[in-house]
Protein backbone atom coordinates (compact mmCIF):
# COMPACT_ATOMS: atom_id res chain seq x y z
CA UNK A 1 0.00 0.00 0.00
CA UNK A 2 1.34 3.47 -0.92
CA UNK A 3 1.05 6.69 1.18
CA UNK A 4 -0.16 9.48 -0.41
CA UNK A 5 1.87 12.73 -0.46
CA UNK A 6 -0.61 14.26 1.99
CA UNK A 7 0.85 12.01 4.49
CA UNK A 8 4.00 12.63 4.10
CA UNK A 9 4.72 16.51 3.50
CA UNK A 10 2.91 19.40 4.72
CA UNK A 11 3.34 20.77 1.16
CA UNK A 12 1.32 20.59 -1.55
CA UNK A 13 2.80 22.64 -4.98
CA UNK A 14 0.76 24.80 -7.18
CA UNK A 15 -0.71 23.29 -10.11
CA UNK A 16 2.04 24.65 -12.84
CA UNK A 17 4.84 23.20 -10.00
CA UNK A 18 6.25 26.36 -10.02
CA UNK A 19 6.00 27.51 -6.08
CA UNK A 20 4.70 25.22 -2.64
CA UNK A 21 2.07 26.30 -0.27
CA UNK A 22 1.44 25.61 3.10
CA UNK A 23 -1.42 23.15 3.88
CA UNK A 24 -2.48 22.41 6.94
CA UNK A 25 -5.09 19.50 6.77
CA UNK A 26 -6.13 19.77 10.20
CA UNK A 27 -7.38 23.34 10.17
CA UNK A 28 -10.70 24.00 8.55
CA UNK A 29 -10.94 27.00 5.88
CA UNK A 30 -13.29 29.76 6.15
CA UNK A 31 -15.46 30.29 3.55
CA UNK A 32 -17.12 33.49 2.63
CA UNK A 33 -20.58 32.86 4.29
CA UNK A 34 -18.26 32.11 7.56
CA UNK A 35 -16.71 35.33 7.13
CA UNK A 36 -19.57 37.63 6.21
CA UNK A 37 -21.58 35.94 9.77
CA UNK A 38 -18.72 36.23 11.96
CA UNK A 39 -18.37 40.16 10.53
CA UNK A 40 -21.15 41.29 12.74
CA UNK A 41 -19.11 39.59 15.84
CA UNK A 42 -16.60 40.78 15.20
CA UNK A 43 -16.37 44.12 17.95
CA UNK A 44 -16.23 40.55 20.41
CA UNK A 45 -19.45 41.50 22.56
CA UNK A 46 -22.23 39.07 22.58
CA UNK A 47 -25.13 39.89 19.62
CA UNK A 48 -28.53 39.10 19.86
CA UNK A 49 -29.75 36.71 17.66
CA UNK A 50 -32.50 39.25 16.27
CA UNK A 51 -29.28 41.42 15.07
CA UNK A 52 -27.80 38.38 13.04
CA UNK A 53 -28.27 37.40 9.54
CA UNK A 54 -30.92 34.24 9.40
CA UNK A 55 -27.97 31.33 8.75
CA UNK A 56 -28.76 28.26 10.53
CA UNK A 57 -26.34 26.03 8.86
CA UNK A 58 -23.50 28.53 9.52
CA UNK A 59 -24.38 29.19 12.99
CA UNK A 60 -24.26 25.72 13.55
CA UNK A 61 -21.10 25.23 11.68
CA UNK A 62 -19.15 27.92 13.48
CA UNK A 63 -20.08 26.23 17.03
CA UNK A 64 -19.14 23.04 16.01
CA UNK A 65 -15.68 24.56 15.35
CA UNK A 66 -15.19 26.58 18.20
CA UNK A 67 -14.87 30.23 16.20
CA UNK A 68 -18.42 31.12 18.13
CA UNK A 69 -20.07 30.77 21.38
CA UNK A 70 -23.65 31.00 22.20
CA UNK A 71 -25.68 32.06 25.26
CA UNK A 72 -29.62 31.86 26.18
CA UNK A 73 -32.06 30.68 25.58
CA UNK A 74 -35.18 31.56 22.66
CA UNK A 75 -35.44 34.77 21.70
CA UNK A 76 -32.70 35.73 24.28
CA UNK A 77 -29.91 34.00 22.54
CA UNK A 78 -26.79 35.66 21.68
CA UNK A 79 -23.46 35.20 20.02
CA UNK A 80 -20.24 36.29 20.14
CA UNK A 81 -16.82 35.32 18.58
CA UNK A 82 -13.76 32.98 20.37
CA UNK A 83 -10.62 33.92 20.67
CA UNK A 84 -10.07 31.28 17.80
CA UNK A 85 -12.99 32.42 15.74
CA UNK A 86 -11.13 36.15 15.68
CA UNK A 87 -7.96 34.23 14.11
CA UNK A 88 -9.43 32.46 11.91
CA UNK A 89 -11.17 35.48 10.70
CA UNK A 90 -7.70 37.96 10.25
CA UNK A 91 -6.02 35.20 8.71
CA UNK A 92 -4.95 35.80 5.45
CA UNK A 93 -6.71 34.50 2.49
CA UNK A 94 -4.92 32.49 -0.42
CA UNK A 95 -6.03 33.43 -3.47
CA UNK A 96 -6.51 31.09 -6.45
CA UNK A 97 -5.38 31.79 -9.59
Amino acid sequence: MTTSWRATTPFRPFRDGRACRLVDEESPVMNQHHRQFMQYLRAGGWVKVTALPPAPRVKVKLLALGWIERRGTGSDISYRITDLGLSALTTPVSLKK
